[in-house]
């Protein structure tokens, strides 16, 4: 297992036929608890062998140790073994196994040697005042699969290998849950693989500080979640990238209250489909959270995929970006503030809140009726560019297709009109023209006809009636010209449709008519 980059499905058949076979995997422990209660102190465990962990509990046995040291050395003879059942762990808890670990320490440093491992429904390990410490490929600081829990209270975690995330949750998910301390993941290897946080699961984190020094912050694979409060999270890659390898329902979800999230070099947040199965996103900021991104993208969609983003009291700087079919759907809230370029997303203020805009802007849907005085929008600071909305969408029918000015400079405008880098109205030597599609209404085929005259990037998106994207035909750099795309309305049901023409920041839309 890797642990940004997992392997795809698996079925249910598959995993119930593994699991099946999992008391033939020939786990021991230089320390076996079978059932049982017990109670160690002080005591030390250096598992050498391979795929022997240092301490093994199972069976519903029940387990305290106070001050104890485990060692792990000697490499797993099968990493996805470990990965998914602890094979080779520092501590394993496994079949209802239950481990209170109080101080004392945790060493592994060989290949799928994690930290300490819950796997299955009713494992679990606590721990407190304890450090962990693993080193070697596939070896993650802490790990649960298949419903297990784990909760850290002040424990420091370090992982420094490929494939090493430090909080983990993998195959069947889990919970871990942690209060306090320093976690890292200090590989220093470019496409590391080893996240701070990596979840198909639930991971919390409160007052605690996260890192990973050449992967992202955090990693959510599908519909799962990442809760952060009053905590700092660092990635190099992104700052928390949310995808889907394999096929699944619902949304991934991120909530942060306080505390900060920051990316060295990429975006905060990356939503993408990269592969093949589209993802989807729910983000929450509340209570002054922080966030800063190396590439200035707040808040990056690509591939289809969609997220929301709810920002509640919060102070942000950073752009909104959408590509290939992404979109975004944001809400400023509470006396919210948004600094950046929005390039193409719905936005939501309410009264108190506020966007100041940084570069010209596209906007899907703009909900913001406390904001429209007149010709004027007295929440939104232009600074001298403008924001273009699309006017054929239900959601911006209040607006009434006119163009509003912008406080210190630039306007409102609505997306029909044809406007470059410059005042409305301005004879601006770029133009686009879309033409009706021909025939209209259509069953089948529909060619739609536009003009440019210089070259731009070109993107016809076709939405729905409630403004959702349902195609994308980016054209990619065409010269100036006249150009015909031939549309099917293959797997679309019959209805009132729209064709937005974006050629380098300029849009004009047309609706069309499926029968």
């Amino acid at each position: 297992m890797k642990s940004v980059f997992r392997p795809g499905s698996r079925c249910i058949a598959f995993l119930a036929i593994v699991i099946m076979a999992l008391p033939a995997l020939a786990q021991t422990g230089v320390y076996t608890l079978n059932g049982g209660t017990a109670t160690q102190t002080g005591q030390t465990y250096a598992a050498t062998l391979t795929d022997q962990s240092a301490v093994y509990v199972l069976n519903s046995g029940n387990l305290t140790l106070n001050s104890c040291t485990a060692t792990k050395t000697g490499d797993a003879s099968n990493s996805n073994n470990s990965s998914q059942y602890g094979i080779n762990a520092g501590i394993l808890a496994n079949s209802a196994g239950v481990i209170i670990i109080s101080g004392g320490s945790v060493t592994t440093n060989a290949l799928g040697a994690n930290g300490i491992f819950a796997s299955g429904s009713g494992s679990s390990i606590t721990m407190s005042d304890a450090t962990i410490s693993a080193s070697g490929a596939s070896a993650h600081g802490v790990d649960v699969t298949y419903g297990g829990s784990i909760t850290l209270t002040n424990v420091n975690v370090t992982t420094n290998g490929e494939s090493s995330s430090a909080l983990a949750t993998d195959f069947g998910g889990g919970t871990v849950t942690v209060t306090g301390g320093t976690i890292s993941a200090a590989s220093t290897s470019a496409n590391s693989h080893s996240a701070g946080i990596y979840s198909t699961g639930t991971i919390s984190v409160t007052n605690a500080t996260v890192s990973s020094v050449a992967d992202c912050g955090g990693v959510i694979d599908g519909a799962n979640s990442i809760i952060l409060t009053n905590t700092s999270l660092t990635g190099n890659v992104e700052g928390i990238k949310l995808w889907k390898t394999a096929p699944a329902s619902g949304n991934a979800t991120v909530t942060i209250s306080g505390g900060s999230l920051n990316s060295t070099a990429g975006d905060a947040f990356y939503v993408t489909g990269e592969t093949g199965n589209v993802a989807s996103a729910s983000i929450s900021l509340s209570n002054g959270a922080n966030v800063t991104a190396g590439t200035g993208n707040l808040l990056k969609v690509l591939s289809s995929s969609s997220a929301t983003l709810t920002a509640d009291a919060e102070i942000l700087s950073g752009n909104l970006v959408t590509s290939g079919g992404g979109t975004i759907t944001a809400t400023l809230q509470n006396n919210s503030s948004l600094t950046g370029v929005i390039n193409t997303a719905a936005l939501t203020l309410d009264e108190n809140s506020t966007w100041t805009l940084s570069g010209n802007s596209i906007l899907t849907t703009i909900i913001d009726p406390s904001g429209i005085s007149g010709l004027s929008v007295t929440n939104i600071t232009g600074n001298g560019y403008n924001a273009h909305y699309d006017s054929t969408l239900s959601g911006n029918s209040y607006l009434h297709g006119r163009t509003y000015s912008l406080v210190n400079g630039g306007y409102l405008t609505p997306g029909t009109v044809a406007v470059g880098i410059g005042e409305p109205g301005e004879n601006n030597q770029a133009s686009v023209t879309l033409d009706q599609n021909y025939p209209n209404p259509f069953s089948t085929f529909t060619d739609i006809r536009f003009q440019i005259s210089t070259a731009s990037h070109v993107v016809l998106t076709i939405f729905n009636m409630i403004g959702q994207t349902v195609r994308v035909m980016d054209k990619g750099s065409l010269d100036a010209g006249t150009y015909t795309e031939q549309f099917s309305a293959s797997g679309l049901p019959g209805g009132i449709y729209y064709c937005r023409l974006n050629a380098g920041g300029m849009m004009q839309t047309k609706k069309m008519i499926i029968h």
